[in-house]
């Protein structure tokens, strides 16, 4: 092969993994992560009617749909979900069970569920983070807040009179949680699907470069 054509191939195949990695990154940041949420739920008292209202507003303004929320694999170690939903309002589709539940910021969107405690809540909630690109100081906003059966914010460690469990402004910040909650990251399917795939690539290149074996 000439010199010219190597070159050639050289640079095309800079682009080649350029292009790989740059798809990763922006799948990560519009996609996100699958993130499992547990709250310890035996401070309530069983056998009680409350309530958790999912909410996605549309603050970057302008109309403009760039954000979605989506939960799934939603359950009640223990309990019932009595409600699902109680109410709703904007762009939702699906429900929390089976799922997976959807909310778009069109404008804005809420899902209000009735449940009753046991030991444990969880669910898998996965944001994207498209930030406004107009006006990057007005994002949209995910929260989770709880009630009881008459509709009082239940306290919580926001100590915000609102009975925040999760809030984040999307792409601009980290998801905060609050109350007794731990958090497990798992990486989306399709993010897993293209590293996956990039990692196949990397080995049979490696591997096509081994000196093969010498005939016995």
């Amino acid at each position: 092969m000439s010199d010219k054509y190597r070159v050639f191939f050289m640079v095309k195949k800079r682009h080649i993994y350029s292009l790989i990695v740059g798809c990763i990154v922006a799948l990560s940041a519009q996609v996100g992560y699958a993130t499992l949420y547990s709250f310890d739920t035996t401070s309530l008292t069983p056998l009680t009617d409350y309530y958790l209202f999912f909410q996605l507003i549309d603050i970057d303004g302008n109309d403009l749909v760039n954000n979605t929320a989506t939960i799934q694999s939603f359950g009640v170690t223990g309990g019932t979900l009595v409600s699902d939903p109680d109410s709703s309002s904007g762009n939702v589709s699906g429900t929390l069970n089976p799922g997976p539940l959807t909310l778009t910021d069109d404008p804005s969107t809420t899902y209000l569920v009735k449940f009753q405690p046991g030991t444990v809540l969880q669910f898998d909630l996965t944001l994207t983070t498209n930030p406004n690109p107009t006006a990057p100081s007005t994002p949209d906003q995910f929260s989770l807040s709880i009630y009881d059966s008459l509709f009082n914010p239940l306290s919580t460690t926001a100590n915000d009179g609102f009975g925040t469990l999760l809030l984040q402004d999307l792409g601009v910040g980290p998801l905060n949680t609050y109350g007794l909650a731990s958090v497990v990251p798992e990486p989306s399917v399709a993010l897993l699907f293209l590293t996956g795939g990039l990692m196949i690539v990397a080995r049979r290149r490696a591997q096509a470069r081994m000196p093969k074996p010498s005939a016995r």
